[in-house]
């Protein structure tokens, strides 16, 4: 998935220059007649929710990777993921220590509100608790809306959580 580009113009849809153009004033025309003045974040709202996960995966594997924050990437993403959708490794995921951050990602339609993540975090509890991986040093919910005011309370008192 390496070097991989999710989004990219088709070669076939450039016109090729005349040779009375000058292909420098051509690419620029071309630049700004197929501009798209939308928001980053309204375009990241318009993902389906595979596709939005597949874009956190890209920007964990290919950024975060590169700047030395993590070894390995995995998506589990899907039925069976037991609530971990991207798992960032800081160490050998094949050590007793397997230091690991989870992305959980959530494409709503809306903030995400504590009913849309008890389940999430209930799989967190039930699968460690089960031994079947260790508690995550973090865990992120990752969404295009942000999160509501009642989810941040919960958040930003984990004993009380």
């Amino acid at each position: 998935m390496e070097g991989e580009i999710i989004s990219r113009l088709e070669l076939e849809d450039i016109p090729n220059p005349t040779t009375a153009q000058n292909p420098e004033v051509v690419n620029e025309k071309l630049l700004l007649e197929n501009r798209d003045d939308t928001p980053p974040l309204e375009k990241l709202r318009e993902f389906d929710p595979d596709t939005f996960e597949d874009l956190i995966l890209e920007w964990v594997h290919g950024y975060l990777v590169q700047e030395n924050k993590y070894l390995k990437v995995q998506q589990l993403g899907g039925s069976g993921d037991k609530g971990r959708d991207v798992i960032a490794w800081k160490s050998d995921p094949n050590s007793s220590e397997g230091n690991w951050d989870n992305y959980q990602c959530k494409h709503y339609q809306s903030r995400l509100q504590p009913n849309d993540v008890w389940t999430d975090l209930g799989k967190l509890c039930f699968y460690t608790w089960q031994s079947d991986f260790s508690i995550p040093d973090n865990y992120y919910f990752v969404t295009p809306h942000g999160l509501g005011p009642k989810l941040t309370d919960l958040l930003s008192e984990p004993d009380q959580l």
